[in-house]
């Protein structure tokens, strides 16, 4: 019987100190919710926890660490294309809570989300529908009269630090922050729609312009966002970075092929890519402004515009089955880009490969 009595004392008391063990440990992810997918680069995260501090790791690597304030945390994070996790861990003391009591959030980040995807990653919302009593104690998201609401009232209650960003995108104190970003009766903001078409409702002037034969990535994939910064920035057509910057953020390749190159072409090198690229779509191989002989010839020879002045064949089919991959036009014939490389290379002149070895690629009789 003492026996019996014994081992039912022992587990009223595994218990009683697996609630209180739980209890000490608490972490809540008030947004975002486990699985979310977005179109933006960043995204904010808002958690309480009894620890005086947590741990944010993105993907498995530590970003920083957050103190924790009446309970409640806040991170803002920025991460890259695919399937991003976001780990919190609280911190009690010198050793760290146990992962058992961490939270994660899987963030599936890209300029368009599949069906298959959608199924899944709920599309993610900061402002709720629901206002969270651990956030509605200090922040309002209400608002009784939308069409009251101006750059100076609102979202920049808040938002304080777009107010001077806002008018470079916007000139007019008509359109409110409810022109681009959803909303309910009740003005509670979502994210920003999904509207592919968005920034057409404004740029009227570009409808159509963009359905050419070679169209730029993020214009097809119909995220302008990717390099125009919409609430405004200090760079030319308010572009998230430097011309050069922006570019290299998707072309890295081209940036590591090029960066310890001999020669460099001028307009490369001066991070002037859009003297040879239409940024958006055109009708011309690698979304050229023009034609590879008119791009060129824009530099080289413009008074004449013609390839009179030079010394090789131009525009006309290699006569000999090509030993080496040689670029060539739509027609199949040599253009200036069959033998010069308009980024960096390594030889004079701008070759693909050394004079030599480039020639061979049809003189095959000289071997």
């Amino acid at each position: 019987m003492k026996k019996m009595t014994y081992i039912v004392l022992v587990s009223i008391l595994s218990v009683f100190f697996a609630q209180d063990a739980q209890a000490e440990n608490m972490l809540e992810i008030l947004t975002p919710p486990q699985y979310i997918s977005t179109q933006s680069n960043y995204l904010h995260i808002v958690g309480k926890t009894n620890a005086p501090l947590v741990e944010i790791f993105l993907n498995d690597e530590k970003q920083f660490e957050l103190l924790v304030k009446d309970s409640i945390f806040h991170a803002s994070l920025i991460f890259g294309y695919g399937v991003n996790e976001v780990r919190i861990i609280p911190i009690y003391s010198e050793s760290k809570a146990s992962d058992s009591f961490s939270k994660t959030v899987e963030i599936m980040y890209g300029p368009r989300i599949s069906r298959k995807f959608k199924k899944i990653y709920a599309p993610y919302t900061f402002h709720a529908i629901q206002n969270n009593k651990d956030c509605s104690a200090c922040h309002t998201t209400f608002s009784e009269n939308v069409d009251s609401l101006t750059y100076d009232t609102g979202c920049l209650d808040c938002h304080s630090s777009l107010k001077d960003k806002m008018k470079k995108h916007i000139k007019s104190d008509v359109r409110t922050c409810i022109t681009c970003h959803q909303q309910d009766s009740q003005f509670y903001g979502s994210s920003a729609t999904e509207d592919t078409n968005l920034c057409y409702s404004c740029h009227t002037d570009k409808i159509g312009q963009f359905a050419q034969d070679f169209i730029h990535g993020p214009v097809a994939g119909g995220t302008c966002t990717i390099c125009h910064d919409p609430h405004g920035s200090q760079f030319d057509h308010n572009l998230v970075n430097p011309e050069q910057i922006l570019c290299f953020s998707c072309h890295e390749d081209l940036e590591e092929d090029t960066k310890d190159k001999r020669v460099t072409h001028d307009p490369f090198k001066n991070g002037q890519c859009g003297a040879c690229h239409d940024p958006h779509a055109t009708s011309n191989k690698w979304v050229l402004v023009k034609n590879s002989e008119e791009v060129c010839l824009g530099c080289h020879n413009p008074d004449n515009k013609s390839m009179d002045w030079h010394s090789h064949p131009y525009n006309v089919k290699p006569k000999r089955k090509l030993k080496i991959n040689i670029e060539l036009s739509k027609q199949g014939n040599l253009e200036c880009i069959s033998c010069h490389n308009p980024h960096a290379t390594n030889s004079e002149h701008l070759l693909r490969i050394n004079e030599e070895f480039t020639c061979i690629g049809c003189h095959t009789d000289v071997l």
